[in-house]
């Protein structure tokens, strides 16, 4: 069985060959320039939180952990080792599973925010399960015209870092990587954000204003009187969706950042995560401005 480099893939065959009486501490990779210590190449010792590993056995606890350790991305990446075998497939359904139920909490708020304020008041429970099967359809549609930019961020990220030269040519960093880095990205947003929409669609759902009136951007925000003039009213109405965008920008530099440092360990991972916060960000920003200027006429 092959022994690889755990950042490139480089095979060390040929170098484990040419030992002769004992076997070093440590290692250079001399494809990609990664120092390791051997004990963690042969090592395989069990995880003690990570989903990944084990998770057939302890399911829950594993997921609930590793979700909580994901808010901390310093502690996260500092406690995985680059030499961890990687499995894409379980934190692949927990993102699927995260996402899904994202979309769930959205279209239930949805249903009431929307159709709900056709009727006015407290809408029955009845009326609003009637509603939640419009929302389930009418939600992307929706999403799509009002943060384009936030969901071509979460996508993109990962896109982003692929292009960048130090990856390909001097790192050589491998897909599955990558793809780890990125499918854990998902977890703190995911569940902050299904948080913080069930908070407001159960305080708007039994009409609880200081239940979610704290936590909305808009009572902030209609504390200032709107302008007249158009384009003023159209960046006044752009603001929230800026807002998410710029704090998830944060929150990705952050993960992004610490992932490269203490995880994937490349040379100067501050000039690598500027690189993509200037790729997709200005990206994001350009594709909410124009299809939302445009009424998102192309998604319609």
């Amino acid at each position: 069985m092959p022994v690889r480099c755990p950042r490139c893939g480089f095979d060390f065959r040929g170098e484990i060959a040419r030992w002769s009486t004992r076997c070093p501490r440590t290692g250079t990779c001399v494809e990609c320039g990664l120092d390791f210590a051997w004990a963690d190449i042969f090592s395989h010792a069990a995880h003690p939180w990570l989903f990944e590993r084990e998770w057939k056995y302890r399911p829950v606890a594993r997921l609930v952990s590793t979700v909580l350790h994901a808010f901390a991305p310093r502690r996260f990446w500092r406690q995985i080792r680059i030499t961890e075998p990687i499995a894409l497939l379980p934190p692949a359904l927990v993102a699927a599973t995260a996402t899904l139920s994202l979309y769930l909490t959205l279209a239930g708020w949805y249903a009431w925010g929307v159709f709900g304020a056709q009727v006015g008041g407290v809408m029955s429970l009845n009326a609003w399960l009637r509603r939640l099967e419009q929302s389930l359809f009418a939600l992307p549609r929706a999403m799509a015209s009002a943060m384009p930019g936030v969901l071509l961020t979460l996508v993109a990220m990962p896109l982003a870092f692929v292009v960048l030269p130090v990856t390909l040519r001097r790192a050589r960093v491998r897909p599955g990587h990558i793809a780890r880095i990125w499918l854990y990205s998902l977890l703190a947003p995911a569940v902050f954000a299904i948080l913080w929409s069930l908070v407001q669609f159960t305080g708007q759902f039994i009409d609880v204003p200081w239940l979610w009136r704290p936590l909305n951007p808009w009572t902030y925000i209609s504390m200032f009187p709107m302008p007249s003039e158009p384009t003023l009213v159209f960046l006044g109405v752009l603001l929230p969706p800026l807002i998410v965008l710029a704090v998830l920008l944060a929150w990705l530099a952050l993960w992004w950042w610490c992932a490269l440092r203490h995880y994937l360990r490349l040379p100067k991972p501050g000039r690598i995560v500027a690189s993509l916060l200037i790729i997709v960000g200005l990206a994001a920003v350009i594709v909410e401005l124009v299809l939302y200027a445009s009424g998102a006429r192309w998604w319609w």
